[in-house]
């Protein structure tokens, strides 16, 4: 999604005269576009940006933006800590990044902006055409997340779900087609989440894909990611039905104790330690889909909140929640796995 969204902010500076450049030296603005996914992100900002201050040390300052999820979460301490950052965007707010490029010309006030303006952001966007003309492209279709599992950040930087409009985004996929792209990826911190509802219809991802297959020049459409909570029968279906969809499945499964995921408020009910409702997902998507045969999966094991509260439980629990993942890798039939233990961190 950050890819997108760097496109995006790419096409929003391009009429105020700013264009791209791969040579740091020459840049009059520098923009992070970041996430904060990962802790270590956070502390990666500032490195990147103390390789700035050496670079320019004997040269005028370009301005510095800081961009994104790590902008929103950290916003008003950011601009505290690295007084050489001009301003923080937060990933609801990017569509302002022109005005706030003027602002600190006219001014050069410290800005923070870090509202949660999701509908008035696409709103703008949906004004200016995407320029994009890689092969493969990405295309946000939702955003947000309400499920607010407790060691997770994106309901605090992207804010609640949103579904864009239907017909916006096929106007914007016919647009990356024109410009030459055969292959979408439709993004979404809950893609199989999207749901939006125009007067009596209402239309959910499997719709959205449904009309792309029809799209002549479109060779293929990708989607992630997916949460299992949302993997419905309509879109199981819609890999059995469109040819031009990717036979992969993206998984995000948390692996762990009934005790420990429901602590976690995974909303994942992974009963839990053999993996069963992702196998059973998996098993109906065979029965009824023999294309769907590929599963990305994304396993994660303890939780950092409940190291001081429950520690002895999950260092207990260790060897059944490695054979957790193991059962359910086992019945899944995985092409890829990426692990990724839980840090201790502090949430916005």
């Amino acid at each position: 999604m950050n890819e997108y969204d760097s496109n995006r902010i790419l096409d929003l500076v391009k009429p105020i005269g700013y264009l791209p450049t791969k040579n740091i030296s020459e840049a009059d603005c520098y923009i992070l576009n970041t996430c904060h996914i990962r802790e270590k992100a956070t502390e990666k900002v500032y490195h990147d940006i103390g390789r700035v201050k050496k670079e320019f040390r004997n040269k005028k300052k370009p301005i510095v933006l800081v961009t994104g999820c790590v902008a929103q979460a950290e916003n008003e301490e950011m601009l505290n800590r690295e007084k050489y950052i001009n301003a923080v965007v937060g990933p609801q707010s990017y569509h302002q990044i022109s005005s706030i490029l003027n602002r600190i010309e006219k001014t050069e006030e410290k800005i923070n902006s870090t509202e949660f303006e999701v509908i008035e952001k696409f709103d703008s966007l949906n004004e200016l055409k995407n320029s994009n003309s890689k092969t493969s492209s990405f295309l946000t279709i939702q955003e947000g997340c309400d499920k607010f599992c407790h060691f997770c950040v994106v309901p605090y930087t992207r804010g609640p779900e949103y579904s864009r409009p239907f017909s916006d985004i096929i106007s914007e996929a016919k647009q990356l087609i024109n410009n030459g792209s055969k292959e979408i990826t439709l993004l979404g911190q809950n893609v199989n989440a999207y749901y939006f509802q125009e007067q009596n219809k209402h239309f959910k991802l499997s719709d959205i894909i449904y009309e792309l297959n029809n799209l002549k020049d479109l060779i293929r459409i990708r989607y992630t990611t997916s949460h299992p909570k949302d993997v419905t029968e309509d879109l199981i279906n819609v890999h059995k039905n469109c040819e031009k969809l990717m036979p992969i499945l993206h998984l995000p499964v948390q692996s762990g104790s009934k005790k420990i995921l429901s602590a976690m408020n995974s909303h994942t009910n992974a009963a839990t330690e053999r993996g069963e409702v992702y196998a059973e997902s998996n098993d109906s998507s065979r029965i009824s889909v023999t294309r769907l045969d590929a599963t990305i999966s994304v396993f994660g094991m303890g939780a950092c909140r409940l190291r001081s509260t429950a520690n002895g439980h999950v260092v207990a629990r260790s060897r059944a929640i490695s054979n957790a993942g193991n059962n359910a890798l086992r019945n899944l039939c995985g092409t890829l796995c990426v692990l990724f233990a839980f840090l201790a961190r502090r949430l916005p």
